[in-house]
């Protein structure tokens, strides 16, 4: 049975937006963070090249408002802000990066 394209990007958009503000949360450097965010959003620009954009959007505003609503404790509350609000760039440039390379081949 194959998966619809839409439960497909959503399962994947929830998925790493869910685990990029668990490791936002967890730990006390960006990185690991930012390379979920990178690597999700390029899977979606990969799977979606005309529509990926949309998904990222989805994805940044996910990781904007569980950071926000959800205000899980934070190992280092600075890092965790200063994490989320930078967010978005790594989150585009991914998807970019994904559209890309599906162009590509």
């Amino acid at each position: 049975m194959k998966i619809p394209r839409l439960l497909r990007n959503l399962m994947i958009t929830v998925f790493v937006a869910g685990l990029a503000i668990w490791l936002t949360h967890r730990m006390t450097s960006v990185h690991l963070p930012f390379l979920v965010l990178v690597l999700g959003s390029g899977v979606l620009g990969f799977c979606e090249p005309k529509h990926g954009w949309a998904w990222v959007l989805v994805l940044i505003v996910l990781v904007l408002g569980g950071h926000f609503v959800l205000k899980l404790p934070a190992t280092d509350e600075n890092t965790a802000d200063f994490a989320t609000y930078i967010a978005p760039f790594p989150a585009l440039v991914g998807g970019l990066i994904g559209r890309l390379s599906r162009n590509m081949l």
